[in-house]
């Protein structure tokens, strides 16, 4: 008994520190307000009945007892009531186990009363309430209730065993001890089974509780939804979510073919899913179309067959989501990897695959239907001076302009693409290489009218190239490069126009691949030199400046034109190490010249979007020991437009050393007179094409004329270059212009020839023509 204790006492605190403990104790309490009825009308009739049986043998003190006890069970019942009423669960069980205890007292008290003076045949009547009274606890719980009736009723029992009217009897007392402890033992496991049975209950009801919960939760909130049909396939007992993911009310969807809802002959996924209701199959994961509410979207469907007796068919029962999010944005992925993200094009890869199709079908003869395929490469003009200027939002905008235009110009059959930064592809077919012309003509004309950017308009240009796809070399990366060469030549002939590709072109190609080779080992031998070109005062004939020029004499074809190599470099990316060696070279040479004497040295604008230009200006400097007074840099008007805002501010750190910018080809790129002061440069250089002529040209003089004015306000030296006659010469002088250059006057020579015509050993008198012709 003690052991069974010992095992309860754990349980019970563990009761007691559950969550469920109050639930448990709930469970206990009802059980015994449901006994306390029965108690209630069995104990107040018993106590009624022994008091009519042993009227005779009635004292007063057993008189009021049996009275008592009616009253007690009243008090229980009163207990119930305020329990049911209040729902105080530890005031209920200790108000029980009070009335319970004086219950078991009264009952022991009134036995004892009345064995004393029991007839022989009364006897068995005290005998049998005796085993009553300590067997009635075996029904009541929870144990703190029951052992409170027991206690005091075992008590009384061994009383009337031990001093009863026969006199002590030892066997007697043995058998009611065993007894008792037996009832004590099943009052306890019947209590612990109980206990059991009320936790387990209880734990179950809150598993319910919670799973009908997340039921009920998952059935209105989740994205998924159950659903269910009978064995005509028709909705029954539809759930909200159903009904709100389906756009319906659940009265309308009961009932309703499910098949009716999704749009079944839509994809061969549908067609699967059709195929499984119609042999009753299970199917998992089928995502099909659905119109909800003139919209497409896209339920995962899982189901399986639910059979009856004898194997019918009831139905279907399964599990079903809303996954169009899902389905978007896998479309989402798929379109990205084959389109441009802005302008929605086609992309390089899509592209590619697309020419690779061609080239098969060319190759396999069956690209005749359409005589000719054209390929055409567009490079927009001047989209780099919208992107900077404007800023990249402006550029992105472009961009999809362009698109938009492409795509309204060209045949639907066409194959649009951005290949990169302001770089498109085109794929057509056309009957006859004219109509390829024509499209080209029409693409021209349709990019060049003026778009709507960042609150003005602006007009660009596009440069294509073209080529067709031969039978012969039907490979995408040849005919790509062709078309990219095509597209090489129209931006070489002045952008704006389309040009075919023709088979020299590769030849041209590879030539000019051979020369970039030689270009990198051509300082280093001694075949990339300088030359110098003195500048003259038209008034004194005195050389006040020498402009360095690069020559490149190579090994196999000869003299190399200056404006072939350095753009050779520039697009290769030597310029850099090409100009670092001309200007040290340059300042290296006039270190040792007369000190009134200035060098000139040209400079791209790929050298002044080098963050380091300032540094190697300086270097040069420093290395050579020239001053800084003495040093020209020769910038034309584009290098000034493309320069960031540091490449400025580098330059007039520059001119505070000391270091002249003079604006070099003057009129030739977007120059205005007015624009001349905005420069903050050092001097003006008029480009030889005004001086061609300028004797004869009258529209030539008035613009030379109106430089030199400018100039001589602004305090500024005015060269004119390309002197070739006495005339030309004559004429500039007459126009404010304060130096020239020319073939007339000298011309580009080697350093030794330019350090005597300094020393004066072959100084031409300008004023004499004679002297320049000698030269």
């Amino acid at each position: 008994m003690t052991r069974l204790m010992q095992q309860m006492a754990p349980l019970l605190r563990r009761l007691l520190q559950d969550d469920l403990a109050a639930e448990v104790r709930r469970q206990q309490l009802n059980l015994l307000a449901l006994t306390a009825a029965l108690f209630s009308v069995v104990g107040s009739s018993g106590a009624v009945l022994l008091a009519i049986y042993f009227r005779a043998s009635l004292t007063v003190l057993s008189g009021l007892s049996c009275a008592l006890i009616p009253l007690l069970y009243g008090a229980l019942l009163w207990a119930t009531r305020r329990w049911r009423a209040d729902g105080l669960d530890h005031v209920f069980l200790r108000r029980g186990a009070l009335l319970l205890a004086a219950l078991g007292a009264t009952w022991g008290l009134l036995i004892n009363l009345l064995a004393p003076s029991a007839l022989p045949n009364q006897q068995g009547v005290i005998d049998a309430l005796v085993i009553a009274l300590i067997s009635t606890p075996l029904a009541v719980a929870p144990i703190t209730a029951a052992l409170a009736f027991w206690l005091p009723g075992a008590l009384s029992g061994m009383l009337i065993v031990c001093f009863n009217n026969t006199g002590f009897d030892p066997f007697l007392v043995l058998c009611y001890l065993v007894y008792a402890s037996f009832t004590l033992s099943a009052v306890l496991q019947l209590n612990r089974f109980m206990l059991d049975r009320s936790i387990s209950q209880v734990i179950l009801e809150k598993q319910n509780q919670t799973i009908a919960m997340f039921l009920q939760d998952y059935t209105e909130n989740a994205s998924d939804w159950l659903w269910e049909t009978d064995q005509r396939l028709g909705l029954r007992h539809v759930s909200p979510r159903f009904a709100d993911v389906a756009g319906k009310t659940q009265a309308e969807l009961e009932g309703v073919p499910i098949l009716s809802l999704l749009l079944t002959g839509a994809d061969e996924a549908a067609a699967d899913l059709d195929r499984s209701f119609s042999e009753r199959a299970a199917f998992r994961n089928v995502v099909v179309p659905v119109s909800v509410g003139g919209e497409i979207r896209w339920w995962s469907i899982t189901g399986r067959p639910v059979m009856g007796e004898g194997a019918l068919f009831e139905g279907y029962r399964g599990i079903g989501s809303d996954v169009s999010d899902v389905r978007r944005s896998e479309q989402r992925v798929k379109f990205l990897a084959l389109h441009d993200s802005l302008t929605g094009l086609a992309n390089r890869q899509s592209f590619m695959d697309s020419l690779h199709e061609a080239c098969v079908l060319k190759r396999n003869g069956r690209g005749n239907t359409d005589p000719v395929a054209a390929l055409l490469l567009l490079d927009l003009d001047r989209f780099k001076d919208i992107n900077d200027g404007f800023g990249h939002a402006a550029g992105d905008a472009l961009l999809e302009a362009v698109g938009g235009r492409l795509r309204a110009c060209l045949r639907g059959d066409s194959v649009v693409a951005r290949l990169g930064g302001d770089e498109f592809g085109v794929l057509i077919t056309a009957s006859n290489e004219a109509a390829v012309f024509s499209v080209c003509q029409r693409v021209i004309d349709t990019l060049n009218v003026e778009y709507a950017l960042a609150g003005s308009r602006h007009g660009i240009g596009v440069s294509i190239g073209v080529s067709f796809l031969d039978p012969d070399h039907a490979m995408p990366a040849h005919w790509l490069r062709c078309a990219d060469l095509a597209l090489y030549a129209a931006k070489a002939a002045g952008r704006g126009v389309w040009r075919l590709f023709r088979d020299e072109m590769i030849t041209k190609e590879d030539d000019r691949l051979n020369l970039r080779e030689d270009l990198r080992t051509a300082i280093g031998d001694g075949s990339l030199r300088l030359v110098y070109q003195p500048i003259f005062d038209v008034n004194s004939g005195a050389i006040v400046c020498v402009e360095a020029l690069s020559r490149w004499e190579h090994a196999v074809h000869g003299a190399i034109p200056p404006s072939r190599f350095i753009r050779l470099a520039e697009e290769t990316g030597m310029i850099g190490q090409l100009g670092v060696w001309a200007l040290t070279e340059a300042c290296r040479a006039a270190a040792s010249w007369p000190a009134e004497v200035r060098i000139a040295v040209n400079v791209s604008p790929l050298q002044l979007r080098d963050g380091n230009f300032q540094a190697v200006v300086a270097h040069a400097l420093a290395e050579t020991g020239l001053a800084a007074d003495r040093l020209e840099l020769e910038l034309t008007e584009y290098a000034y437009l493309d320069a960031n805002e540091r490449t400025l501010q580098s330059l007039q750190i520059l001119r505070r050393a000391g270091v002249r910018i003079v604006l070099d080809d003057f009129g030739t790129g977007y120059s205005s007179l007015s624009y001349v002061a905005s420069f903050q440069c050092d001097g003006v250089k008029i480009e030889s094409s005004f001086i061609h002529d300028i004797e004869t040209h009258v529209s030539k003089a008035a613009v030379v004329r109106a430089i030199g004015q400018l100039a001589a306000e602004l305090q500024i030296p005015v060269t004119a270059e390309g002197v070739e006659t006495a005339e030309q010469l004559e004429a500039v002088r007459g126009f404010a212009v304060t130096c020239a250059q020319g073939y007339f006057l000298q011309r580009p020579a080697s350093e030794a020839v330019v350090r005597a015509l300094l020393e004066g050993q072959a100084m031409p008198g300008i004023s004499q023509p004679e002297a320049a012709n000698a030269r």
